[in-house]
């Protein structure tokens, strides 16, 4: 019910880490049902609260967090997570994001769980460093109307007990039609 694996790690300094990839749930998808005016962002938020974040809370009880499951290490969840971040979708961002500010809870969830976006670590504004991983258009870089270019791919991380790990690169794996875990 989590939609997610995960695998114990030994890093080359001898130090272990958890790594969780997920693929939440893909629909209702919310950006699209704003910008098509299908939903509101109260109703678009409370798809997210029962489809993808209701998957996020399975995995952070199940496995991230639960005493079972070594929750005092250091922690990665990546993946497709089929909703955008609340760090993109701010009131200083409306122009990027059709006029809407949306805090979306899978994202809030994450760093209220004191997890790290990778991305806006390194790129903290998103008016200067979008980060698109769905969609770029098809075929590449034609862009329908009333279609949101999107980050829903994610790579988020939380140190534990043990050596500190911080980010000091990102790359986007730019592939046709769909850049990042898309291909």
């Amino acid at each position: 019910g989590a939609g997610a694996a995960g695998v114990k790690v030994r890093l080359p300094s001898g130090a272990e880490a958890r790594f969780f990839n997920c693929h939440l749930i893909a629909t209702p998808f919310g950006p699209r049902n704003l910008v098509r005016g299908k939903r509101t962002v109260e109703e678009v938020v409370e798809d997210d609260l029962n489809s993808k974040a209701g998957q996020m809370q399975r995995l952070l009880e199940r496995l991230v967090d639960h005493p079972e499951h070594d929750a005092d290490l250091t922690t990665f969840i990546v993946g497709d997570m089929n909703s955008p971040s609340h760090l993109d979708w701010g009131e200083d961002n409306l122009a990027q994001n059709a006029g809407f500010a949306v805090v979306w809870p899978t994202s809030r969830m994450l760093v209220e769980s004191g997890f790290t976006d990778v991305y806006r670590q390194l790129y903290p504004d998103p008016r200067s460093h979008r980060g698109f991983t769905y969609t770029n258009g098809y075929p590449k870089n034609v862009v329908i109307s009333q279609e949101m270019q999107e980050r829903i791919d994610f790579i988020y991380y939380r140190n534990g007990a043990g050596p500190k790990l911080h980010p000091v690169q990102f790359y986007l794996h730019n592939e046709d039609p769909y850049p990042s875990d898309h291909r």
